[in-house]
């Protein structure tokens, strides 16, 4: 009798913590999605601080809105959130698009609660030691920033979006923050876990089913780094002296295109021909 009561109370119990450990599933799954890429729980600081003990430090609904916008905590004048933003080399957190729900669940995950406590260590090792890459890495990364080299799955190239500070790149796009300082903000494995996992949402967009491989990413970073540590011996060009050349460059060779029409365009009219002939034969 005494064999059936233990029995009925182990399920029981295990009925009980179902929910908490599905709860942990999900905030392990959401942790991976929205937050692995720029933040570890106790492997160090990454792109943003180290998560370990964060549930601790904050209260809980400070914590889901920082989540969900940290950019309105840091409009509104919160000054936790506006002091995090700028010990962070003022890199904005992007919005996340969790509920209330799903954002307990991923701080029930971080604070290690339930089933998480296993498999933080898996999903968090340790942060890396220094980057090492070479030369060619690094000119197969330029290729692929600057769209010489295509993505293997055909992802847009990063010139579209970013300028960089280096010779070989006459210009880059304006849309995002210059990378001349990324390797400096956030380090090699900020930067490798950015491009691995894209939090911000213009670049999930762009990168959606066009991941890049590892080797890219190695490339990528190498030529970031290189060009971080390369930037002051750098020379920005002034284009806007060339643009002019080549606008009137152009403009002189339209005009002369349509002074030659011109001088070849047909004189008078038929009427005029007919005139003329009525003339001389009176």
């Amino acid at each position: 009798m005494k064999a059936r009561f233990d029995i009925v109370l182990v399920c029981f119990s295990a009925l009980l913590l179902t929910p908490a450990i599905v709860k942990a599933q999900n905030g392990e799954a959401l942790f991976n999605q929205y937050c692995a890429a720029c933040h570890t729980v106790g492997g160090g600081d990454l792109v943003g601080p180290d998560l370990k003990g964060v549930t601790e430090k904050r209260d809980r609904n400070w914590l889901i809105r920082f989540i969900q916008s940290s950019q309105s905590m840091i409009k509104d004048g919160d000054p936790v959130a506006i002091s995090v933003f700028e010990k962070y080399n003022k890199i904005p957190m992007p919005d996340q698009p969790l509920t209330d729900a799903q954002a307990e669940s991923v701080l029930e995950y971080v604070s290690g609660t339930g089933s998480a406590t296993d498999t933080l260590a898996q999903a968090t090792p340790a942060k890396p030691g220094p980057f090492d890459y070479n030369m060619a890495e690094v000119r197969k990364g330029l290729a692929l920033f600057k769209g010489k080299q295509q993505f293997e799955n055909s992802g847009v190239s990063c010139i579209s979006c970013h300028n960089i500070k280096n010779d070989a790149v006459i210009a880059g796009g304006t849309m995002a923050r210059d990378l001349t300082a990324s390797y400096k903000n956030i380090g090699a494995a900020g930067i490798q876990a950015i491009l691995s996992n894209p939090p911000f949402p213009a670049m999930t967009i762009s990168y959606k089913n066009h991941s890049l491989t590892e080797a890219e990413v190695s490339a990528l970073t190498a030529f970031l780094v290189e060009s971080s540590k390369q930037a002051i011996y750098q020379h920005p060009r002034e284009y806007t002296k060339y643009f002019v050349i080549i606008g009137v460059t152009l403009w002189l060779c339209l005009i002369g295109i349509v002074a030659l029409i011109w001088i070849r365009r047909k004189k008078g009219s038929v009427n005029d021909a007919i005139y003329k002939r009525q003339i001389e034969i009176y």
